[in-house]
């Protein structure tokens, strides 16, 4: 007890370093000055550290924090910018590349992450996470290029797991480049196809349908590539600058076909698919015209059991028959689109 009585109060000038930084934690809040002298000048880490933790001035500490660094004081900028950090975002100092990285070591979460630009640092920054499962989780949401070859590079020889699913998310972006690449190729080559069809060709209609259904499979490819390149922050090919350049001749509707003593003359199979392209262009051409959908059944209807009938006495070909069923269910759908919305806007005039 005596001897802790008459104990010497520690002294930031006595050689030992322990009792130096007891010293620093002994001083009063005010003495900002003396914090920046042991913080400038004493040769101890955990001294200079425990002076650095006591500064109250973002300025101070900033203008610390740009100075050349000391050979052998690298622990310095990282306690400078902890307490940076510690002082909250509303300081000129908030954003420094050091501090961003304090915030994150501080708080390891997808925004501070996101936060720091450099994607080395970023990289260093996630590996010096301690837990394993907050390491995997935060690499998982990375998709950006550049800071997932950074995070590949760093990680190689330092954590296997964090180095696959940089890997893996490098391998995905080479493969969905490479399928916007190959769908653009096969839009490019259909739109030439699409502009050598002869609007008197015999097989139009039939040309055209398998034309529309393998440029629907196209931009739904791309589309589908644009949604999952985004998070990778690269851009997709641009669906809508290839849709305006798709045309195909327009198919004429067919005059009435002559009346004999035995009634309607039957059509053939290629008038018929004619027909019903027709009906399903004047539908998607301007759907809005449309307030009552009977007439467009009543004609499909009509269409099918013309084909129908036509099929009892002449079975059509396998391939006629395919894109005549094909384009029918089409056409069906779009009139029950229609009809869905005519009711939805008839129940929102009624409100």
């Amino acid at each position: 007890m005596l001897s802790r009585l008459f104990r010497r109060k520690p002294k930031l000038t006595d050689a030992d370093a322990s009792r130096r930084r007891e010293a620093v934690l002994a001083l009063d809040a005010s003495e900002q000055a003396a914090f920046l002298g042991v913080a400038r000048d004493d040769a101890d880490a955990t001294v200079r550290a425990a002076a650095i933790a006591r500064i109250t001035s973002p300025e101070t500490l900033g203008a610390m924090l740009d100075e050349p660094t000391p050979p052998g004081r690298g622990d310095q900028v990282a306690a400078i910018a902890d307490r940076l950090a510690e002082l909250g975002s509303d300081h000129p100092f908030a954003s420094h590349p050091h501090v961003l990285v304090a915030r994150f070591r501080m708080r390891p979460d997808h925004q501070s992450l996101a936060a720091i630009a450099d994607p080395e640092q970023a990289a260093r920054a996630l590996l010096s996470v301690q837990d394993h499962d907050t390491r995997a989780s935060l690499a998982q949401a990375i998709r950006d290029e550049s800071r997932l070859a950074a995070l590949e590079h760093v990680t190689r020889t330092r954590d296997k797991a964090v180095h696959r699913i940089a890997r893996d998310h490098l391998v995905e972006l080479k493969r969905l480049r490479q399928e916007r690449d190959e769908l653009v190729q096969r839009a490019e080559s259909l739109l030439a196809s699409a502009d050598r069809v002869r609007p008197d060709d015999a097989q139009l209609a039939a040309k055209c349908d398998v034309l529309r259904r393998e440029w629907d499979t196209i931009l739904t490819g791309l589309e589908r590539n644009a949604t999952a390149l985004e998070p990778f922050h690269h851009p997709g090919a641009s669906v809508e600058a290839l849709r305006a350049r798709f045309h195909l001749p327009e198919l004429a509707l067919p005059a009435p076909p002559p009346s004999g003593e035995d009634g309607p003359a039957l059509r053939s199979f290629q008038s018929l698919l004619s027909d019903l392209a027709a009906l399903e262009h004047r539908i998607t051409a301007d759907p809005g015209a449309f307030e009552q959908t009977d007439d467009l059944t009543s004609r499909l209807r009509e269409l099918q059991a013309r084909w129908s009938e036509h099929a009892d006495r002449e079975p059509p070909a396998g391939a006629e028959a395919g894109v005549f069923r094909d384009r029918y269910h089409r056409t069906h759908e779009l009139i029950e689109a229609l009809e869905r919305a005519n009711r939805t806007r008839a129940d929102a005039a009624a409100l």
